[in-house]
């Protein structure tokens, strides 16, 4: 998107740390974490299992408690689950007894709007993902990345500020995710929303983010904020974007290091 500075600050995480107790133990699951998303960006959450990105995701959708610290969006705390902030599972998360476009249309039952009105903004998210053809079919009717795109449409059928996205292209095949993928970059463009995408896969991360958080477990921490100074329609093969890609590498096998933000 534009300029990093230029644009207004989405999210503002301040020193969070997210800790769990099971019994007499205590488990840190996020320690000292600060972060700040512009509106309209696309960051991706990046690393291996167990270093807390899911636990940062829900905490910015208001699944989770910060043991202490702040997560704020628009200016304001976030207090706990927000409609304007819709999340994306790995799983779909559809109704198998529902067609497509009412699982499309499943977040605006219960708004007050005209069914004309429910029915137009449905057309245009099946229109927006290309499943217009399938509104009648059932999700066992569909492929994975067909169930994928209808969550999509039905996230954006609600029209949120934001899409909170966890690995949502993780059981899909190599060839599909990567359609995925391109698919989700068409749409975030045409709609403007700011997008937090968890993945472990760095070409994925340096596919679609505009910069990659990478995170390391035990606790789980910020290692290295990365922004990824290419325009769009990126080729994965290009000297510039395997530049990139092999610098995450690095970040991945530093034994000693100090948190930093740094661009290509």
């Amino acid at each position: 998107m534009g300029d990093h500075d230029a644009m207004t600050t989405k999210i503002d995480i301040q020193h969070l740390s997210v800790e769990y107790h099971r019994g007499p133990e205590r488990f840190t699951a996020l320690s000292d974490v600060s972060l700040t998303v512009r509106e309209g960006e696309f960051v991706c959450l990046l690393g291996p299992s167990g270093c807390g990105k899911t636990t940062l995701l829900g905490a910015i959708a208001g699944f989770e408690r910060p043991s202490s610290g702040s997560v704020s969006v628009d200016g304001r705390p976030v207090a706990g689950p927000d409609p304007r902030h819709t999340f994306v599972f790995q799983d779909y998360g559809l109704l198998p007894w529902r067609t497509v476009e009412r699982n499309v249309g499943l977040g605006l039952e219960n708004r007050k709007l005209t069914r004309p009105e429910r029915q137009l903004t449905v057309d245009r998210c099946l229109d927006l993902v290309g499943l217009a053809a399938f509104r009648n079919h059932y999700p066992d009717q569909l492929s994975g990345g067909m169930r994928q795109r209808v969550a999509l449409a039905r996230a954006l059928a609600v029209d949120p500020d934001m899409l909170l996205m966890d690995e949502p292209f993780g059981a899909l095949d190599v060839i599909t995710r990567a359609r995925m993928q391109d698919e989700l970059i068409r749409i975030w463009q045409a709609c403007g929303k700011t997008v937090i995408f968890v993945t472990h896969d760095i070409e994925e991360a340096v596919y679609l983010a505009d910069r990659v958080v990478v995170m390391a477990p035990d606790p789980g921490r910020i290692k290295a904020v990365k922004t990824v100074d290419m325009g769009r329609g990126r080729d994965r093969t290009d000297a510039r974007f395997l530049t990139v890609r092999d610098q995450i590498l690095e970040i991945f096998e530093m034994k000693n290091y100090t948190e930093v933000e740094f661009y290509l």
